[in-house]
């Protein structure tokens, strides 16, 4: 299973994702994920909206040990209950019948609406751009999911 404390934060569609401390915020609500749970929604958001079939999600999750597919099931229920999904109306995790299961979400790193420096424009506005400087592993992960989209989107079209 992937090392989550790696990463960072992700807004997949109107929630926070933070992979370090398992949680998932949503309107306020701060809701903690069971590790497996947490390495789910991580595994699907790193290639959404990509396809992942059941059995590349438990080689995954799982380490590639004997896990019946029931328990991936299990834990896809348990995580779209997290996320207020429903199965039939997904907002977050669809099911691809006979193929697995896919993040239609919206997912882009986390970026803070509000600055941080308080700073504002010249009419008292606050300014929409301002510099700030971006850790390299963040630069690196915001390269990565640009290179996964333009390459989704080659694929796809």
């Amino acid at each position: 299973m992937a090392d989550l404390t790696d990463y960072t934060p992700l807004r997949i569609g109107d929630c926070r994702f933070d992979p370090r401390s398992h949680e998932i915020e949503r309107m306020g609500v701060v809701v903690r994920l069971p590790d497996k749970q947490s390495a789910l929604l991580w595994q699907l958001a790193r290639v959404a909206p990509q396809v992942l079939s059941r059995q590349t999600l438990i080689d995954l999750v799982w380490d590639r040990r004997m896990v019946e597919e029931a328990v991936l099931s299990r834990a896809i229920a348990e995580l779209r209950r997290a996320l207020d999904d429903d199965r039939r109306d997904s907002r977050y995790i669809e099911t691809i019948p006979k193929s697995g299961y896919r993040l239609c979400a919206p997912v882009s790193l986390w970026v803070d609406d509000e600055p941080a420096n308080g700073s504002s424009g010249s009419d008292g506005a606050p300014e929409l751009f301002t510099e700030t400087p971006a850790s390299p592993k963040a630069l690196f992960i915001a390269t990565r999911l640009r290179w996964f989209s333009l390459l989704r989107r080659s694929l796809c079209c």
